[in-house]
């Protein structure tokens, strides 16, 4: 499974080049309310998760074989 945490515009261009280079593989948006406002399609899950949540990106990084993170936390709160 490949992961994409965020679902912004260039998140979504992600999504659209691995639908293009591996259909088979199942994709996940991560964003925090697992609600966007365009369809996706069919064969791409999303899910809400706080990515500044230790135990939540634990839990979604045990499932992924790649994780693209693609939020707007700011780089001084990384280490958190």
């Amino acid at each position: 499974m490949k992961t994409i945490i965020g679902t912004v515009q260039f998140r979504l261009a992600i999504m659209q080049l691995l639908l293009d280079k591996s259909p088979d593989k199942k994709i996940v948006l991560v964003n925090g309310t697992g609600a966007l406002n365009i369809s996706i399609p069919q064969k791409v899950e999303l899910i809400a998760a706080d990515a500044r949540s230790k135990s939540a990106m634990k839990a979604i990084a045990g499932r992924s074989e790649l994780i693209f993170s693609c939020t707007k936390i700011p780089y001084d709160q990384w280490a958190d």
